[in-house]
């Protein structure tokens, strides 16, 4: 069962994303923070991240390429989310290595739709 690690501040986007989530078969890990999320990246292998952009103290861009230099997640995907949902932030996260960027609030089935692709490419 594939492994998706959702960092975002707000318990309720968390819930939102794991409900998402579950019926796909998907093993939904949660972080509230970029602190934890580092520390779960070094216990777990993650097959797809789904980072916040507005973390406290760290944004998600940033959270995305200390990640990245963790050998086992290199090649993960990872998919920005965003409540500004600017172009300019968009071409940030795709520039440095998101794999897709999603503006909330979101359509649970785009959200589907991009994690099925995402785990479709691993």
């Amino acid at each position: 069962m594939p492994t998706v690690l959702v960092v975002d501040d707000h318990e309720v986007v968390r819930r939102v994303i794991q409900h998402v989530l579950q019926p796909l078969s998907l093993d939904v890990i949660e972080a509230p923070d970029p602190q934890t999320a580092l520390e779960l990246a070094q216990t777990y292998r993650m097959d797809l991240l789904l980072l916040d952009t507005n973390l406290p103290g760290m944004d998600g861009i940033a959270l995305m390429k200390r990640l990245k230099a963790i050998p086992h997640l290199a090649a993960a995907p990872m998919i920005i989310l965003s409540s500004r949902g600017g172009a300019d932030d968009e071409i940030r996260a795709l520039e440095a290595g998101a794999a897709a960027f999603l503006s909330k609030p979101f359509r649970t089935q785009e959200l589907r739709d991009i994690v099925l692709r995402a785990i479709a490419s691993v």
